[in-house]
Protein backbone atom coordinates (compact mmCIF):
# COMPACT_ATOMS: atom_id res chain seq x y z
CA UNK A 1 0.00 0.00 0.00
CA UNK A 2 1.20 3.51 -0.73
CA UNK A 3 2.00 5.87 2.14
CA UNK A 4 -1.23 7.80 1.63
CA UNK A 5 -3.30 4.57 1.63
CA UNK A 6 -4.89 5.24 -1.76
CA UNK A 7 -2.94 2.74 -3.89
CA UNK A 8 -2.83 -1.00 -3.26
CA UNK A 9 -0.17 -3.25 -4.76
CA UNK A 10 -1.64 -6.62 -5.75
CA UNK A 11 -0.01 -9.90 -6.73
CA UNK A 12 -2.10 -12.37 -8.72
CA UNK A 13 -1.95 -15.36 -11.04
CA UNK A 14 -3.55 -14.74 -14.41
CA UNK A 15 -6.28 -17.27 -15.15
CA UNK A 16 -6.47 -20.77 -13.73
CA UNK A 17 -4.15 -22.30 -16.27
CA UNK A 18 -6.66 -23.80 -18.66
CA UNK A 19 -10.03 -22.19 -19.15
CA UNK A 20 -10.15 -18.73 -17.57
CA UNK A 21 -8.77 -15.40 -18.80
CA UNK A 22 -8.15 -12.77 -16.10
CA UNK A 23 -9.84 -9.42 -16.85
CA UNK A 24 -8.98 -7.33 -13.79
CA UNK A 25 -10.52 -6.47 -10.45
CA UNK A 26 -13.91 -5.03 -9.54
CA UNK A 27 -13.45 -2.74 -6.54
CA UNK A 28 -16.26 -1.97 -4.12
CA UNK A 29 -15.62 0.66 -1.46
CA UNK A 30 -17.76 1.53 1.54
CA UNK A 31 -17.00 3.15 4.92
CA UNK A 32 -16.16 -0.21 6.55
CA UNK A 33 -14.40 -2.20 3.83
CA UNK A 34 -12.78 -2.37 0.42
CA UNK A 35 -13.69 -5.51 -1.52
CA UNK A 36 -11.59 -6.79 -4.42
CA UNK A 37 -13.28 -9.23 -6.79
CA UNK A 38 -11.13 -10.77 -9.53
CA UNK A 39 -12.97 -10.93 -12.86
CA UNK A 40 -12.40 -13.61 -15.49
CA UNK A 41 -14.05 -14.97 -18.58
CA UNK A 42 -13.89 -18.27 -20.37
CA UNK A 43 -10.67 -18.39 -22.35
CA UNK A 44 -10.50 -19.07 -26.06
CA UNK A 45 -8.41 -22.12 -26.93
CA UNK A 46 -5.64 -19.85 -28.22
CA UNK A 47 -5.50 -18.08 -24.80
CA UNK A 48 -5.31 -21.22 -22.65
CA UNK A 49 -2.06 -21.52 -20.72
CA UNK A 50 -2.09 -25.26 -19.88
CA UNK A 51 -0.07 -26.83 -18.35
CA UNK A 52 -0.02 -25.08 -14.99
CA UNK A 53 3.72 -24.42 -15.25
CA UNK A 54 2.76 -21.72 -17.75
CA UNK A 55 0.58 -19.70 -15.34
CA UNK A 56 1.49 -16.03 -15.38
CA UNK A 57 2.19 -14.37 -12.02
CA UNK A 58 1.63 -10.63 -12.22
CA UNK A 59 1.68 -7.51 -10.10
CA UNK A 60 -0.51 -4.47 -10.47
CA UNK A 61 -2.04 -1.64 -8.52
CA UNK A 62 -5.53 -0.54 -7.56
CA UNK A 63 -6.27 3.10 -6.86
CA UNK A 64 -8.90 3.76 -4.19
CA UNK A 65 -11.23 6.77 -4.02
CA UNK A 66 -10.41 7.19 -0.32
CA UNK A 67 -7.43 5.93 1.74
CA UNK A 68 -7.84 2.39 3.08
CA UNK A 69 -7.35 3.65 6.63
CA UNK A 70 -9.04 1.37 9.19
CA UNK A 71 -11.30 -0.30 6.60
CA UNK A 72 -11.09 -4.06 6.09
CA UNK A 73 -9.54 -5.30 2.86
CA UNK A 74 -11.62 -8.19 1.50
CA UNK A 75 -10.87 -10.54 -1.39
CA UNK A 76 -13.73 -12.50 -2.92
CA UNK A 77 -13.82 -15.48 -5.27
CA UNK A 78 -13.33 -15.10 -9.01
CA UNK A 79 -16.45 -13.89 -10.83
CA UNK A 80 -17.25 -14.54 -14.49
CA UNK A 81 -19.26 -11.52 -15.69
Amino acid sequence: MSQDGRRLLVFYVEGNGCDEKFLGFAVTENPKAVELTPLAREAEKSEATCPAVMLLARTGHIDLREPLGERQLLHTAVTNP
